[in-house]
């Protein structure tokens, strides 16, 4: 019986070694610290009543998340976001993003503010974009961040 209580605590040792290594793997493999997905990018040639369009470099690992879009840009008094989208520019995939108003641009136009959390998924060669709709103006200048993280 006593060879019994022995195996037994040696099984539990091993089982809880490869069940944390397993834990640890699993844990930083797609980890935002190890291994960061961030891009900058801008457009100030946006044209009135057209959609506005920022596609980031696109994707070289197996797999990236973008989790967050934050970005800002100009509207004159009285034009309206019909809509901000994060899009994965390849499949067409896409998320809705929350529009703000920021700050009052000086003279006759708003700042607007996008700072959402969002979940899209690029493998490798695809790109993603953040697209504004606006309608009554044009959006001047437009200018976005992506984050995340990547395989």
């Amino acid at each position: 019986m006593k060879w019994f209580g022995a195996l037994l605590a040696t099984s539990t040792v091993i089982c809880t070694t490869v069940f944390s290594a397993a834990a640890e793997a699993a844990g930083t493999r797609l980890d935002p610290v190890t291994h960061p997905y961030i891009q900058t990018a801008s457009n100030v040639s946006c044209t009135p009543d057209a959609n506005c369009k920022i596609v980031f470099p696109t994707a070289t690992a197996p797999e990236t998340l973008v989790q967050h879009v934050s970005c800002q840009y100009n509207l004159v008094t009285g034009a309206v976001t019909i809509d901000a989208l994060a899009i994965n520019n390849t499949t067409g995939d896409q998320n809705n993003l929350e529009v703000f108003n920021y700050a009052n641009g000086g003279g006759d136009s708003i700042v607007r503010g996008i700072n959402a959390n969002t979940y899209l998924f690029l493998q490798t060669g695809e790109s993603a974009a953040v697209v504004i709709v606006p309608h009554g103006g044009a959006v001047k200048p437009l200018s976005c961040t992506v984050s995340g993280y990547h395989d």
